[in-house]
């Protein structure tokens, strides 16, 4: 009868930012570390990290903790939080 029928579903998901997000593929990690900042309006200083490190993931805008476990985790880096300042640093 000449009618097409979908055989599959399209899969749309919506931007990270809508769900509280900020995700990275293949980023130097000093492009990460302004957006945090930007996101949680804190300074962060990087000691004994080349600011170049490619990092792909994601962090949440709700939980400064976890945000920072997951970017630092994965590249096997440290944080400290001092007051208004975090401190990022090379294992």
């Amino acid at each position: 009868d000449g009618k097409l029928i979908a055989t599959e579903k399209e899969n749309y998901t919506a931007p990270n930012w809508i769900n509280g997000e900020s995700a990275f593929k293949s980023t130097p990690l000093k492009y990460v570390i302004a957006e945090f900042e930007r996101q949680y309006g804190i300074a962060i200083t990087i000691n004994n990290v080349h600011e170049d490190l490619i990092y792909s993931g994601s962090f949440t805008h709700k939980n400064i903790d976890l945000a920072l476990k997951s970017i630092t985790l994965p590249l096997h880096l440290s944080y400290d939080k001092k007051e208004d300042t975090i401190i990022i640093s090379g294992e």
